[in-house]
Formats: C-alpha cells, structure tokens, sequence
C-alpha cells in the first residue's frame, strides 16, 4: 500500500510521546504524516507551559493558540492567538483576570473559538470563554465545583454548543454543555481521582482516574450515562490516561503505565516507563491495545484522530 492508499484507506494516529528521563528531559517527540507550519515559541518567558501541553486547536477558519504570559512579578495573563493557514499571525487577544489567568484548553469551528482558563495561582475556579473569528469576544461564564484546584479536562464543540470536562484537583470532575450563546444546559458530576481528556462524535467521551484505576466514561449529547468502563490493567500497575480521541469507529486512549505501591491498591508511584494507545469501540468493548517501551519513562500526552 502506497502513500496515497494509505491515506485514503487507513487512520492516521496523531500523537505526543513524551520522553519524562534521561538527558533529554521533557524533549517532546511527534509522530505525525505532515507538517504544514512550524511556529517557535519561548516556554518559560511568553508561554506558561501547562502539563498537558500547549492548547491548540485547528478549524477552517485558522489555527488558534492559547497560553498565558508573565506580565510582571506573580502577575501571569492568558492570550489567544489566530493564524492563517500559511502561519500568518491574524491576531492576538489578551485573556485577563483579576488575579492571573492560565489557559488550558481551546474548541474551535468555522465561526468562533472557544477557550477555558484556570484563574488565579490557586485556580479557584474556571473561566470559559466564545471569541468570533475577529476575536471579539461573544460571552464570558464562570464555571466552579468545590474549593479546590480547578483544571479544565477538555473541550469539544458540535453545532448544539459546547463541552467542558473539569476537574477540581481531588476527588470531583464536572462535564458541561454550554449553548452556542452560553446558557447551560446540562452538568453532571462524576467521582474521579483525576480527570484528562474529551472528545466528540456519536457521544461526549470523557477519561480519567477513578478508586478503581484509569477508566472512559461515554455520555449522550443530553448528558445522559451511556457506559463506563474500567481500562483494564494488572493488579501491580494501573494505565493513567491523558488524551481521548474519537471517531465514528470507537474512542482511542493514550496515557502512562504506572506501577501500583501495594498489589490492588490504587495508590501509584513511578511509572513503569511505558506509554499506551488502547481503541474501544462505541459500546465501551476493548479493540486492541498497545504499549511502548523505552529506556526512558514515557508518556503520550496528546492525540488525534483523521
């Protein structure tokens, strides 16, 4: 199979393996088929680098960037930023807040982006935000769970509006459908360890780490419980995952193997050094899964499919 074939005929992975040891430290490396821009960037100075990376994301109407920038002392404010499909800077808009603004995840369509951020050094809450494709800001929305850390999970948009997957740093994760003019619809609560990543097709897919280790959660566009299921793993390690992505084939998962301190229990420490990529398809059953190991711990932190 040729090229061409291979294009028309098969799925193409994207994904970001994260090489955490070794001399390399934190040295990202990308499998991908092609590169149509390169865009360099200073991580420490203007882009505040979140662990689950840079958000970014790509419409037909251009490609968005977010990240947040010091302004002076602890004072740190979010940005979003349009390129055209030549990476062409089409415009910048500074995301501010009364005390610090990190942005963590970023949903654009034809029309519009939409952004989340955590605010302040506490992130005691969540801003989520709708730019038009001039960047003029369309509404703002508070979105907040309990006391704690917040983080947004996840962003995904369809032509009823928009999904947000958050997580407040202990024990609470909240998936969210705002309308495309901002009123919430729906918003349900889920008991997660830790929550990272969600995607969108025939359902709102949303992954994470519950008392019983990694798991993915399917919900109906209504905010209905379709199923959950338990990533399974051995009772020495449990696989953590950190990105979702969905098709109308099933959902793909990707993440880190961790070994468990005591046999069963869920309480993890150093990873095993291995990545996973697992497929499941759209009635919650295991396709296939596969593990990448090297002499370095690794990580997928990202993932995509076409």
């Amino acid at each position: 199979m040729d090229g061409q074939e291979n294009r028309h005929q098969a799925l193409c992975l994207l994904a970001a393996l994260v090489t955490i040891g070794g001399p390399a430290m934190g040295q990202p490396f990308f499998y991908a088929r092609d590169f149509q821009l390169t865009l360099q960037f200073q991580p420490g100075r203007d882009i505040w680098v979140e662990s689950s990376g840079i958000p970014m994301t790509m419409s037909p109407g251009g490609t968005y960037v977010a990240g947040t920038f010091q302004i002076s002392g602890l004072d740190f404010q979010g940005f979003l930023r349009k390129y055209d499909s030549a990476g062409k800077e089409v415009w910048t808009r500074q995301v501010a807040a009364a005390d610090s603004a990190f942005l963590s995840a970023v949903a654009a369509d034809a029309t519009a982006v939409y952004l989340a951020a955590s605010i302040g050094f506490g992130h005691s809450e969540m801003l989520v935000r709708k730019y038009d494709g001039a960047g003029n800001e369309l509404w703002s929305r508070q979105l907040r769970i309990s006391d704690g850390y917040h983080m947004a999970a996840g962003m995904a948009i369809d032509p009823s509006g928009l999904y947000v997957a958050a997580w407040d740093g202990r024990d609470q994760g909240l998936v969210r459908k705002y309308s495309t003019a901002g009123d919430e619809l729906w918003s349900r609560s889920i008991t997660v360890r830790s929550l990272r990543g969600l995607s969108l097709n025939d359902g709102v897919y949303v992954a994470g780490v519950n008392d019983s280790g990694g798991f993915v959660s399917k919900f109906g566009t209504s905010g209905e419980i379709i199923w959950s299921r338990q990533l399974n793993s051995n009772k020495s390690e449990t696989v953590v995952p950190a990105a979702v992505a969905a098709d109308i084939s099933g959902v793909y998962l990707a993440g880190t193997v961790f070994t468990r301190v005591t046999p069963g229990d869920i309480t993890f420490g150093p990873s095993t050094g291995e990545a996973f990529l697992r497929k499941l398809d759209v009635t919650g059953a295991e396709l296939w899964a596969r593990r990448f190991a090297t002499s370095n711990p690794n990580a997928i932190v990202s993932l995509a499919v076409e």
